[in-house]
């Protein structure tokens, strides 16, 4: 296999796993907007514990970490149009600062993805309640995906308070919906990008599964 069937091969390896991960987010943001990111649930009749986790199950104090499976297919998608780019030195680091600032000193006319790459990944374009977690613990962009992994730092001397991220009902419900409809608009225009590119370099497409 030449170099650039090896690049091409790699790189739909990257946006394939990128897409299994914003299938899982989609999926679990959409049932948490479909259940109305319940935190008070006011009925005529006392409920068991087992019968209100149920009825929260999808609930943002329940499912907020599916942002760092958003997060890392954000990463996936960026490191996979990069391998693409001439004599590129990837790296398995998690710089999501450096990956977004190649993404698009590379790919400049992908306005519509570097437009949904901008608005979760530089904080003065996120939604509020994303920023307002940032800011009010002095996280950077750079910092992210650590802190959405673990509650402190690697030193163990921060603590992350996690409060503004979760139990926001109406607030928490709106990040989400954008969340899905964001990952349903990126994902055609990532799967035409790679054809076009492939079909640029190779004349020979191989396909990657579209997200129904």
């Amino acid at each position: 296999m030449d170099r650039e069937k090896e690049k091409f091969n790699l790189a739909r390896h990257f946006l394939t796993l990128s897409e299994t991960y914003f299938f899982l987010v989609r999926n679990v943001l959409e049932e948490n907007v479909k259940q109305g990111n319940l935190h008070l649930v006011t009925l005529d009749k006392e409920i068991s514990e087992e019968e209100y986790d149920e009825m929260t199950k999808w609930s943002d104090f329940n499912i907020f970490p599916i942002l760092f499976n958003f997060y890392h297919g954000l990463e996936l998608l960026m490191k996979g149009f990069l391998i693409l780019t001439d004599n590129y030195k990837l790296k398995i680091d998690h710089d999501l600062e450096k990956a977004l600032n190649d993404f698009i000193l590379y790919y400049q006319s992908q306005n519509e993805i570097i437009q949904v790459l901008i608005k979760y990944l530089r904080s003065d374009s996120m939604p509020t309640l994303l920023s307002e977690w940032l800011h009010e613990n002095e996280i950077s962009i750079g910092e992210l995906y650590q802190f959405l992994r673990y509650p402190s730092d690697k030193k163990f001397k921060k603590e992350i308070d996690y409060s503004k991220l979760t139990y926001q009902e109406e607030k928490g419900k709106d990040l989400a919906t954008n969340i899905v409809n964001d990952i349903k608009l990126l994902w055609p225009r990532v799967v035409k990008m790679y054809r076009d590119l492939e079909r640029f370099e190779q004349n020979d497409s191989n396909d990657i599964k579209l997200c129904k």
